[in-house]
């Protein structure tokens, strides 16, 4: 079987669990990438990530907050691209595809004579029947030759190496494309997903941003055109982009790292004294109030389907202490993709890193930070140390070796039963005490469990001061 993890309470029987889904925040360390060449600035945005054999893509989009508006519509971006070995070191090669006032030293892939882009998210399309030639999709809202901002379609850019990319085809006009827009191929269920942002009425009315998602057996003919996603919380946020991408250790998880957007109506105090009073003042009287009235933040998303999400509420990245250039709207949009890379601490497991761009709107090179998160430790079954219980919902064991991602303190527990389909528990398969720190512990059960793959059965988690990750049997 794939890992299991424990990010919702899709595996778990409600009637006997009692140990709580939780949220993990991730660590932020060191800047990775400064966008400091002269086609860059302070709004760069909207990073991706491809994972190549052996090394990693990542494109985004440059440009600058002081950049002048083309055809009456938008501040065009230019997309770029960068690449890295290892996660930590990036490097921004000389492409020589087109020239910025006059030099073609320079990584861009699309610039804005080409056409007019406000986002570009590109994956590697793993589909056995896409042909070499559209191997590498990009997906971006066009405004080249829109009338009005309004009548803009998503479109695909199909490249054959993931550099020299060429327009392709309008993929659909329904819906609001000015935010990063992502696409998944399902090896699971022979789809296309692609997720982008729409707009619902409050019960005040009022126009609320939302995330939208579409199917397609072949990236052209596109069905179920604009599904609003379900949430397992009622509270009816503002979601700006989505930041959906497979996890990598099982890609039928989707993980979402999605810009939230809160809008507050007037100033008040609190304003003249939040960081960056001048400069928010200035914002609103160039453009309009809600440029510096409104901050955004990152939430998790997680879902097995693409359409029935579990949400956690409460933020799982924010701009952090007040500087002079954060608290803005711009701050917390991450990167879409995750990368493992080694830690930084001798004999310690890998990590994943993620990455977020800071200094929206501070006339500076925008850096890009590195964060960092425990392998499948987006969440976990937790227990303080009143001790709590938790039971899976039947499953079919093919046989194999239980190992666990968890963490228990030394005065904490984790005990594991093996229970029937019924839920009774089979006699000599519990565990001894786990306690410890480890991404990968094996879990020795008496030589019985073998005896019952193909059947289904049941685990009970006896837990004290401890947190759950995943699970998963390995064969010998």
């Amino acid at each position: 079987m794939k890992k299991e993890l424990f990010w919702d309470y899709s595996m778990t029987e409600p009637s006997l669990t009692t140990a709580e889904v939780v949220m993990h925040k991730p660590v932020k360390r060191e800047i990775v990438m400064l966008h400091d060449e002269p086609w860059e600035g302070d709004s760069c945005g909207y990073h991706n990530i491809v994972a190549e054999d052996g090394f990693y893509r990542m494109y985004y989009l440059a440009r600058k907050s002081d950049g002048k508006v083309k055809g009456g519509l938008i501040i065009p971006g230019l997309a770029c691209y960068a690449e890295s070995k290892d996660g930590i070191k990036w490097r921004k090669p000389n492409l020589g595809i087109y020239s910025y006032n006059g030099l073609t030293e320079n990584n861009i892939i699309i610039d804005d004579n080409d056409d007019l882009l406000d986002n570009f998210f590109v994956f590697k399309d793993t589909n056995p029947s896409t042909p070499d030639s559209e191997r590498y999709k990009g997906v971006a809202v066009s405004y080249l030759g829109s009338k009005s901002g309004d009548d803009v379609a998503l479109w695909c850019h199909i490249s054959s190496d993931g550099i020299h990319f060429k327009k392709g085809w309008i993929m659909t006009r329904e819906g609001y494309f000015d935010s990063l827009n992502t696409v998944v191929w399902s090896e699971r269920d022979q789809l296309y997903y692609c997720f982008f942002r729409g707009y619902h009425e409050n019960e005040e009315g009022k126009l609320i941003r939302d995330i939208r998602v579409m199917t397609s057996k072949d990236f052209k003919i596109w069905e179920n055109n604009s599904v609003q996603f379900k949430y397992n919380t009622p509270h009816d946020f503002q979601m700006y982009t989505n930041g959906i991408f497979q996890y990598p250790e099982n890609k039928d998880y989707l993980v979402g790292l999605a810009t939230r957007y809160t809008e507050r109506t007037e100033w008040t105090d609190n304003y003249d004294e939040l960081c960056g009073r001048e400069k928010r003042k200035k914002i609103i009287d160039m453009w309009e109030p809600r440029s510096g009235l409104a901050l955004t933040d990152c939430i998790l998303i997680t879902s097995r389907d693409g359409y029935n999400w579990h949400r956690f509420d409460e933020a799982f990245m924010v701009p952090g202490i007040e500087k002079k250039d954060n608290w803005v709207y711009g701050d917390c949009y991450p990167c879409i993709g995750m990368i493992e890379t080694e830690s930084g601490e001798a004999d310690a497991p890998n990590e994943m890193s993620l990455y977020m761009k800071e200094g929206h709107h501070s006339c500076k090179p925008a850096p890009l930070y590195r964060y960092t998160i425990r392998k499948d430790g987006f969440a976990s079954l937790h227990a303080g140390f009143e001790e709590k219980k938790a039971v899976t919902k039947p499953f079919e064991y093919s046989g194999g070796e239980l190992h666990i991602n968890f963490t228990a303190s030394p005065a904490g527990h984790v005990y594991i039963n093996v229970l029937d389909e019924a839920g009774t528990p089979i006699d000599g398969l519990s565990s001894c005490e786990l306690f410890g720190d480890a991404l990968d512990r094996y879990v020795k059960f008496d030589d019985k469990l073998q005896e019952l793959a193909g059947s289904k059965i049941r685990l009970e988690f006896i837990m004290s001061d401890a947190d759950i990750y995943s699970f998963v049997f390995k064969q010998r």
